[in-house]
């Protein structure tokens, strides 16, 4: 795993995350017993300036450009695990035993036995800003993929206006104008912002449980 140090303040950056660096993988060895190996790159602060030209002739600079102060970075560890096991035992033993009168007795014995046993386990670690990644609803089958366009957006619902990349070709993000004023106002009226699960947020519309977003539901 790498985690990308940003280049202001080298010193107090160099040491904080160090110290996060060191705490995470304690943490993470502790819950899950795996070793986890995080290594600090640092970011050459001309690589980290992007500019971009968008619609409209509008400059984009990550530092200092967007009026806003770059967010701390982030990232987000996952492990699980999913383990079955079977297990099972067929003993059978017959014979014949003869007594000392003559007589002949013939016995079977079947004994069977089967066990099963199934269990999952799961951990997650997310440190920092976390990503707040919207629907996007494709109209041609293929996959989504980002124009290289940015436009102000407050999607973080701060008051703020963040620089949004934009969806290219036939896609778009997927919208619910909740006070009806016909404009999408921040991400509160996307699906991904609030929780960072866009599809759990919208199968809270789903109001009858059948799997679908259909005329049924209001």
């Amino acid at each position: 795993m790498t985690v990308k140090a940003g280049s202001c303040s080298p010193g107090r950056t160099d040491a904080r995350y160090a110290k996060l660096k060191t705490l995470v993988e304690y943490l993470v060895e502790a819950i899950t017993g795996r070793k986890l190996k995080i290594k600090l790159v640092r970011v050459n602060e001309a690589a980290s300036r992007v500019e971009n030209t968008p619609m409209g002739g509008t400059r984009m600079d990550s530092l200092g450009g967007g009026g806003r102060a770059q967010a701390a970075p982030g990232f987000e560890y996952s492990f699980s695990r999913e383990v079955e096991e079977t297990e099972w035992t067929d003993y059978l033993v017959s014979g014949t035993v003869r007594t000392a009168d003559g007589r002949e007795i013939s016995f079977r014995l079947h004994l069977s036995l089967k066990r099963e046993e199934a269990y999952s386990e799961g951990f997650r670690l997310a440190v920092g800003e976390q990503p707040r990644d919207p629907l996007v609803v494709v109209l041609d089958g293929s996959y989504a993929r980002l124009s290289g366009d940015f436009m102000p957006f407050d999607l973080d619902m701060d008051g703020v206006e963040d620089m949004v990349p934009l969806p290219s070709g036939n896609a778009g993000f997927l919208v619910l104008d909740l006070n009806g004023d016909g404009t999408v106002n921040d991400g509160s009226e996307l699906f991904g912002p609030r929780t960072g699960n866009g599809f759990l947020e919208l199968s809270s519309y789903d109001s009858d449980g059948n799997g679908w977003i259909d005329e049924a539901d209001p």
